[in-house]
């Protein structure tokens, strides 16, 4: 039971992140400033073509607005800073840079039609998104009970985790430098790789946020010696089992927002997160690409520094990192030349556990259906491995309807991430992994992003939470005798 000293133990740590309905300072210099460079954007990339043109304006104010209403209503949601900047940088500010290419990243040529379509459906599931996550404000969403589901503070759990995670930090330890010599060894085994990297490797991690979520108290309880010596290993495990060299940015990227939000806890940094959010996705994300996926050779890394040295984000906005709207109009353009699925591809989201082995016309995931069926007949397209944007989940499974369910489902789940963050321990900081992590649901494709996100849960919390339970248990029955 939690007792009222432990809550003050590390109430401390809690109160920084509460969300709470207030009048906070606008960041006003940072968004006027966002509203220039968009005018900019505008005045020095031009679009010759007028319908074009509008259709992607109109989503740049609708936009816009929301932020406004974001800054206004909710300023420190990191769940949705974190999808309203996704909605900028891979549904306006790439895609209108690609419009001047008039040739896409996934190949796809420049089609006016079907563009303007492809706005509108991006109109409509924003739209869809922020009726639910703020004209729906006084709806309350009621948090379940989190006494049991929270993973509390304690010395005694805290050393026995970090023996369980050094064992398997041991054990895993020469697939770890396999992994740093040839990283393709994992990726040719697709079925070990999902178990291994997200759930294996994600348990030692867990000492990195179980620290980080509850600072202040295990430091006033082991001494500041010992509380960084800790420190010292879990941010070891967390190099050596979520590192940017060899794992996949879409997994690694919200891991690292998470444990530096842990511990910037500060408003300010909360009420710029959607800035913050932007830049990351439009300047770090591609410029990573250039250490993601090395080897652990002086060759790679001399070749990684002159990718990095002839970096120019123009370009980069118009390669296969932000293929994002480009895979959206090629949903579109595989439901009229096809049809949609009737829910057959979210069914192999939610059975993506079982073996194919097992169910022989299992489902791919859906980027890998669209590029095989459609950009790699009519097109000019080389490979399946391509993202497909949550919009388009909706369209291909349910057409329009299955877009604006897709958006308030979004929306409910923003909402809930919020009431989640209000809460104390543990709890929160999931739920800020989970807002950074959306990210990877709305660039998709959700077959694999959803099925990652289990594994990676599973080894941070509940196999963690398992183990809590277990030791209660077990010291309860011990103190009984």
């Amino acid at each position: 039971m939690r007792s009222s000293t432990l809550i003050q133990g590390y109430q401390n740590d809690t109160n920084s992140l509460i969300l709470r309905r207030t009048s906070a300072s606008f960041p006003f210099i940072s968004f006027i400033l966002f509203v220039l460079i968009n005018i900019l954007v505008i005045l020095f990339v031009p679009v010759d073509n007028f319908p074009v043109l509008l259709s992607s304006i109109l989503n740049l104010l609708l936009i816009t607005v929301f932020v406004f209403v974001h800054f206004k209503n909710s300023p420190y949601s990191i769940s949705n800073a974190t999808i309203l900047g996704f909605f900028y940088s891979f549904f306006w500010l790439a895609p209108y840079i690609q419009l001047t290419n008039r040739r896409f990243p996934n190949t796809m040529p420049f089609d006016d039609e079907l563009i303007i379509l492809t706005n509108l459906v991006i109109t409509l599931f924003i739209f869809a998104y922020c009726f639910t996550r703020f004209l729906l404000k006084d709806y309350r969403i009621v948090p379940f009970s989190s006494h049991h589901l929270n993973i509390e503070p304690s010395t005694i759990f805290l050393k026995a985790i970090f023996l369980i995670s050094i064992l398997i930090s041991f054990l895993l330890l020469p697939m770890v430098i396999k992994l740093f010599v040839n990283r393709e060894w994992l990726i040719e085994k697709q079925s070990l790789s999902l178990i291994v990297r997200n759930f294996l490797f994600s348990i030692p991690t867990f000492p990195i946020f179980y620290l980080s979520t509850y600072k202040s108290y295990f430091a006033r309880k082991l001494g500041a010696i010992k509380y960084n010596m800790l420190l010292i290993i879990s941010i070891f495990m967390l190099l050596l089992f979520a590192n940017p060299i060899t794992g996949k940015r879409n997994l690694i990227g919200p891991i690292y927002l998470s444990v530096l939000f842990l511990w910037l806890r500060s408003k300010k940094w909360l009420l710029h997160s959607f800035f913050i959010i932007v830049i990351v996705l439009t300047v770090l994300f591609p410029l990573t690409k250039s250490f993601t996926h090395s080897s652990l050779t002086i060759g790679s890394f001399s070749k990684a520094f002159l990718r990095m040295e002839s970096y120019n984000i123009y370009k980069e906005l118009q390669g296969l990192d932000f293929d994002a709207w480009s895979m959206l109009m090629a949903g579109i353009d595989y439901i009229r030349k096809y049809e949609i699925t009737y829910g057959r591809q979210i069914l192999g989201v939610l059975l993506f556990w079982i073996p194919r082995s097992q169910w022989t016309n299992k489902p791919v995931g859906s980027g890998h259906l669209v590029a095989e069926k459609l950009l790699m007949k009519q097109y000019a397209m080389w490979f399946t491995n391509l993202s497909f944007p949550l919009p388009a989940e909706g369209l291909i499974n349910f057409g329009l309807i299955g877009v604006i369910m897709f958006a308030i489902f979004l929306g409910v789940v923003s909402r809930y991430l919020d009431t989640l963050q209000n809460t104390e321990g543990y709890l929160r900081t999931l739920s800020i992994f989970t807002a950074f992590y959306l990210i990877y649901v709305l660039r998709g494709d959700l077959m694999s992003s959803f099925a990652y996100y289990v594994g990676r849960i599973l080894g941070m919390y509940v196999v963690p939470l398992t183990i809590k339970k277990i030791m209660r248990a077990i010291l309860y029955d011990y103190i009984a005798r």
